[in-house]
């Protein structure tokens, strides 16, 4: 019975080691597999990069272009650097002026752009959110709009973040804008637990 048993556990127990082989190797693709896909990211960043430079020169003595496109550039760096730091990424991409999206920026930039945006967009809404009531319960009313504002800016589908910036311009003694963004909160959210105390606040408002 022992030389019948004894081949069948070594035999289990090769299977086990193929097993834990395979399984090791499945692991090594995969991270082969990310870090190609790494170095391919990087690679469209770099040529990203160098168009960004190509377009600067078309710009040549403006200004607010080239800041514009430099920030895109180190926004781009920053995420191969450290994709997971959200707020530097923020940091750069903030120093983008709408009106240089709107107007003037390729649509390769404004791919970027927006890629870049949609990675960071929960972490930072949640950041900037956080940091919004934090700076509202202080009684820190400009720096709670600001803050409340880029929350919003970064998840458009957040009421609370619009129904706490119309509170802070309302206290901050903003009552137009405040009037506003009630009237856009009752107006996109509806059905939202906000709406009905954006109403009142309207209501307070108008009395």
């Amino acid at each position: 019975t022992y030389f019948l048993v004894l081949p069948a556990k070594i035999q289990n127990t090769k299977d086990a080691v193929n097993s834990e082989i395979a399984s090791y190797g499945e692991q090594i693709d995969k991270k082969n597999t990310e870090i190609e896909d790494l170095n391919t990211r990087v690679s469209s960043l770099e040529q990203t990069n160098l168009d960004l430079q190509s377009e600067i020169q078309k710009y040549e003595g403006t200004n607010g272009a080239i800041d514009a496109n430099n920030a895109l550039i180190e926004a781009a760096y920053a995420y191969m650097v450290n994709p997971q730091d959200d707020m530097t990424i923020e940091k750069y991409l903030d120093l983008v002026g709408t009106d240089y999206i709107e107007n003037n920026a390729s649509e390769e930039y404004i791919e970027l752009y927006n890629h870049l945006k949609s990675i960071i967009g929960d972490s930072v809404a949640d950041t900037y959110y956080n940091s919004g009531i934090a700076a509202y319960n202080e009684a820190n009313y400009n720096q709670a709009i600001l803050d409340l504002q880029k929350a919003y800016t970064y998840d458009s589908a957040s009421d609370k973040a619009l129904y706490y910036l119309a509170l802070a311009y309302l206290d901050s003694g903003d009552v137009a804008n405040a009037r506003d963004r009630f009237s856009q909160l009752v107006s996109i959210f509806p059905d939202s637990e906000f709406s009905d105390k954006a109403l009142q606040r309207l209501e307070e408002i108008s009395d």
